[in-house]
Parts: structure tokens; C-alpha cells; sequence
């Protein structure tokens, strides 16, 4: 597993669980040719964040938080019909 947004720009990742800061900022839209934003719609934000939290845990040993980027998050329900995990 890697993290999402930093390899696609080629870089080494940084150590340990600063990854994720790293793989967050490189969210952003950039490059050329341009990259798309991974923030900029919610199932794409709620797909990096999934696959960034699980790297994350992987790396630092600490299990995954219950979380969940969703106006629904109250009811357990997230994007197309998913299921959040707080």
C-alpha cells in the first residue's frame, strides 16, 4: 500500500505518520499535465481519506479512527449508500 495523492507525483513519502500530512497536501490540484483535486467532490474526498487513514494505520500501527466525511454522518450513512465507521 502507499499513499494515494503523494505517489502520483512521484515523491518520496515522508517517515513514519507524517505520510498522511504530506499525502494531504498533496491533494491539491497541481502538476502538469494537472492532477485532479482529491478534496474537490465528497466521494472523492471520502475514497482518498479511506485509502490515506489506512496507509496511516499500516505505518504507525494504531488501529483506524471511526470517522466519516459525510452531511449524514449523524445517521451512519455516507455517499452512495456506504457505511461510515463512527
Amino acid at each position: 500500500m502507499t499513499w494515494p495523492a503523494t505517489t502520483r507525483y512521484r515523491q518520496d513519502p515522508a517517515p513514519g505518520g507524517l505520510g498522511l500530512v504530506q499525502d494531504l497536501l498533496n491533494t491539491v490540484a497541481a502538476g502538469a499535465p494537472r492532477r485532479p483535486d482529491f478534496l474537490a467532490a465528497l466521494e472523492d474526498a471520502q475514497a482518498w481519506a479511506d485509502e490515506a487513514i489506512a496507509e496511516w494505520s499500516a505505518v504507525t500501527g494504531q488501529p483506524v479512527p471511526p470517522w466519516c466525511w459525510t452531511p449524514t454522518a449523524s445517521t451512519g450513512s455516507g455517499p452512495s449508500g456506504t457505511t461510515c465507521t463512527n
